[in-house]
């Protein structure tokens, strides 16, 4: 009987205690990429560029992680996002006049490719912010400076992958660990 009860605590702990303790960061990954099999493409709907399909630049980052625990990190209830650090926040805000990672004020065009993550399971995510396009064209600011973007990537990965479950956030990973 004992050994039963202790058992069925052990189940119980291991279960409630699971959550996003249990992600460990593989591989992070960013680049800047210009290519529309990445990042889509924009149509002209006005003016004398009208028609014109547009391939903009972003900044990717792929995100491989490995669940260790018996949490189902599902798509549905689940959200991601990029946190910059100090330097990567004054370097975009130097660059661009704004921070890219608050998409809402500063509307950015972003994206993410994410999949459900099942217990002991490991994917690759993907998140995306649009950065400039090298066409000048109305619909999609210009492209910074190639020195520009080197510094972008310079300190891009210094950042947070922030973890959200219904609105509430419940961990975050390092992604240029110390």
């Amino acid at each position: 009987m004992k050994r039963s009860i202790f058992i069925m605590l052990s189940v119980f702990l291991l279960v409630s205690c699971s959550n996003v303790n249990a992600m460990k960061l593989v591989d992070a990954k960013v680049k800047v990429v210009t290519d529309r099999s990445i990042s889509g493409a924009t149509k002209i709907t006005y003016g004398q560029k009208k028609g014109e399909i547009i391939v903009p630049t972003i900044l990717l980052y792929q995100i491989t992680l490995k669940n260790n625990g018996v949490f189902n990190f599902n798509v549905h209830t689940v959200d991601v996002n990029i946190k910059p650090d100090p330097d990567l926040l004054a370097a975009t805000k130097k660059i661009f006049g704004k921070n890219i990672f608050d998409t809402e004020k500063a509307r950015v065009a972003h994206g993410k490719k994410i999949s459900d993550i099942g217990p002991f399971g490991q994917r690759t995510w993907e998140i995306h912010y649009e950065i400039g396009a090298k066409k000048e064209n109305p619909e999609i600011p210009p492209l910074p400076s190639p020195s520009q973007l080197k510094q972008l990537e310079s300190v891009a990965s210094h950042a947070k992958l922030v973890i959200s479950k219904d609105g509430n956030i419940i961990g975050s990973l390092q992604l240029n660990p110390q």
